[in-house]
């Protein structure tokens, strides 16, 4: 099972969020 980009970017940018927050 590989990562694809969409999901690497899905998680890049919830840890943004939680960044944020």
């Amino acid at each position: 099972m590989s990562i694809t980009r969409r999901d690497f970017l899905k998680a890049g940018v919830a840890t943004s969020a939680a960044a944020t927050l």
